[in-house]
Formats: structure tokens, C-alpha cells, sequence
């Protein structure tokens, strides 16, 4: 009985903590147990009955998190198929029902009710309503009584590409600036935050800004287990390269691309069109075979509609080394959104004109 004594109260401070927090799970075990306790040792039948009830209850949430948990967790294997956009209507239909559970106070739920209307709206392109929920999204996580951080950053990335994708960059620019300030600078949401401020100036051709950023990533990357942000790097390197416009030796970059397959998007072409860049203007002679490389890998791989903007810039590189500079080609506007998944690592306009810059005048009517 001593010892009861001691766990008993012990064991109500865990479930309010477990309440607190919204350990389900937890709470259902520990109210199931203090129930047991006031019923046979106590003799409380009045608390008995109460922590019964919240057995049940905790129970009835716990049950409905694992149910909606293996929902988002299936909808989420469907991104990047066209099974995802496919979905629309489950999608809705299922966030509808989820909004109906605000009031179980369940933070898991309302994660998938926010991400559910996201990806939503992401498949209807409904830019301001993916920007209305994010905010949302963040400002409930902001008002829990414990920092759900990771389901806020989750939030926090997709408003900041929302932004990038619309171009709206000053606002990507300061939600990141802001993020950046309450984050701990050893987790690693902070090197997110980081890598996504990289890419935004690193988009603007902005050296002066990218390259201090750039070093941090180079010197932190041993942090993260990530393969592909690792492989990403040596793609980031070579831009920076390129736009100091310092002689490059592809054979680190070749030895970790070999080993990734070929339908990474997101990191063979930024890296076959920087190559081409790069032999354009200091070795001409090896541009040719870059080039049916580059117009090999985007008829296979670049079949979509949303790379339109890509598959015209390679056709002005092609138009260069022809020699046609009066090419008549109009870049579609940007529609591609700036991450660290994204093909357009440094603006096409830019490029084109830094291109223009550093060849001879002949190249003065490339627009």
C-alpha cells in the first residue's frame, strides 16, 4: 500500500501531462489503470467511473488517430503519381470529416485535417487558399500549450514554397528571416530554413548573399544523414561555380550523380544545364555531346506540362549553339517553385544573360 501511495499520485500527474501533450495512447493505459485502482483498492466509485470514462474517451481518439494516421500515410505514397492528383475528391471528403473533430483536441488529427486541405488545394492550384491554411495551420500549432515544432515547421516549408512559387520572394525572403531567428540553430529545421534562403538568392544570382550561406551548408552537412541533400550540394556548388564564373572539374560531381537514379528531376537537370552552360562558355568543343545528353534526358524525362518553361530554355541553348542568336523563343512565365527540389536553380533570364555577358558581342540579340 506504501507504494500505492506513492505511484497513485505519481500516475495522475503523468496522465494530466499526457492530456497536456496529447499522448492518447498513454493517457488510455494510465486512466485505465487509476480506474482499476479507485475501483478494487480505493473503494471510489465515483472516481473509478470517472477515469473509466476517460479511458474511453482517450481510447475513442487514440483509435481514430491510428484510423486517419494510415489514411494521410497511404495519401501521402500517392505524391508525385498521378494517383495523387487523382484523389481530389477523397481528399476533401475525408479533411471534411476531420474538421468535424476540432473539438477532441487531438493534434495528430488536426495535422492531417490541415494537410489534407493543403493537398487540397495544391491539386485545384488555389495558391491564396494553400496560403490561408498554412497560416492557419501554423497559427494552431502556435497556440497549443507545448511546441508541436515539427508539425508547425511542416507548415512553415509550405507556405515559404507557396510563396516561392507565386514569385511573391520578399515574402518568402522575411518568413524565412523570421523563422531563422526562433529556431534552434542545431536542429535541423534551422539548415532548412538555411538551405531554402540559399535558394532563393541563389535563384536571384545573387552571389553576394548566397555565398556566406553556401559555406554554412558545406560545413554543417555532416550533420544530416540526408543522401540526396548531400548530392544536392555538389549541384549547388557548381552554380556558385558558374556564376563566379571560376573553372570547374566535374569529376566529383559526375562520381556522386552516377550512383542516383536517373529520374531525379530535381538534381540531373539543373546538373546537365549547368553543364551546358559551362562548356558553352569556356569549352565549346565538349557542348555538343552535353547537349544531346540534355535533349535526350528532358524528351524522356520532361514530358509534363509544368516543364514547359525548361524544355524552351533548352531549346534557346540549342538555338546558341547554332549559332542563331536571334531567337525568336519566349520563355513561358515561371511555374516551377523554387526549393531544394526544384529544377530552376538560378532564374533562365538570368542565366541567359549572364551567358550574354561573358561571350562575345554577338550574342547581344539573344532575346
Amino acid at each position: 500500500m506504501k507504494l500505492r501511495s506513492i505511484a497513485i499520485p505519481l500516475a495522475e500527474k503523468t496522465l494530466k501531462k499526457c492530456l497536456k501533450f496529447h499522448l492518447y495512447h498513454e493517457a488510455t493505459e494510465l486512466a485505465r489503470l487509476l480506474s482499476e485502482h479507485f475501483s478494487v483498492f480505493s473503494k471510489k466509485t465515483s472516481k473509478a467511473r470517472e477515469y473509466f470514462a476517460l479511458a474511453l474517451k482517450c481510447n475513442d481518439i487514440y483509435r481514430l488517430e491510428l484510423e486517419y494516421g494510415w489514411k494521410y500515410s497511404s495519401y501521402r505514397s500517392r505524391y508525385g503519381t498521378n494517383a495523387f492528383h487523382e484523389s481530389l475528391e477523397e481528399f476533401k471528403s475525408t479533411a471534411d470529416v476531420l474538421q468535424g473533430m476540432f473539438d477532441l483536441k487531438s493534434s495528430r488529427l488536426l495535422f492531417y485535417y490541415f494537410e489534407l486541405r493543403f493537398f487540397q488545394y495544391y491539386i485545384t492550384d488555389d495558391r491564396q487558399a494553400m496560403i490561408d491554411i498554412c497560416k492557419q495551420a501554423i497559427s494552431h500549432f502556435r497556440s497549443l500549450k507545448f511546441n508541436h515544432e515539427s508539425a508547425r515547421s511542416i507548415f512553415i516549408i509550405h507556405l515559404i514554397e507557396t510563396y516561392l512559387g507565386l514569385r511573391q520572394l520578399d515574402k518568402a525572403e522575411s518568413i524565412i528571416l523570421e523563422f531563422l531567428d526562433e529556431t534552434d540553430k542545431k536542429k535541423a529545421m534551422y539548415y532548412r530554413y538555411k538551405e531554402l534562403l540559399f535558394c532563393l538568392y541563389l535563384y536571384q544570382a545573387d552571389l553576394d548573399k548566397a555565398r556566406p550561406i553556401f559555406e554554412y551548408l558545406k560545413k554543417s552537412i555532416r550533420r544530416l544523414s540526408n543522401i540526396y541533400t548531400r548530392d544536392r550540394l555538389a549541384i549547388y556548388e557548381m552554380y556558385m561555380h558558374i556564376l563566379g564564373d571560376d573553372k570547374l572539374n566535374f569529376r566529383k560531381i559526375n562520381y556522386r550523380l552516377n550512383k542516383v537514379k536517373q529520374d531525379k528531376k530535381g538534381l540531373h537537370v539543373p546538373y546537365l544545364i549547368g553543364q551546358a552552360v559551362y562548356f558553352y562558355m569556356h569549352e565549346p568543343d565538349k557542348l555538343i555531346d552535353r547537349m544531346d545528353a540534355l535533349n535526350q534526358y528532358a524528351y524522356k524525362y520532361l514530358k509534363e506540362e509544368h516543364f514547359e518553361r525548361t524544355r524552351q530554355f533548352i531549346k534557346i541553348l540549342d538555338k546558341l549553339i547554332d549559332g542563331r542568336y536571334d531567337v525568336e523563343l519566349i520563355l513561358p512565365e515561371p511555374d516551377e517553385t523554387i526549393n531544394n527540389h526544384g529544377i530552376e536553380l538560378v532564374n533562365y533570364e538570368k542565366i541567359l544573360e549572364f551567358m550574354q555577358a561573358r561571350t562575345s558581342g554577338s550574342t547581344a540579340s539573344l532575346y
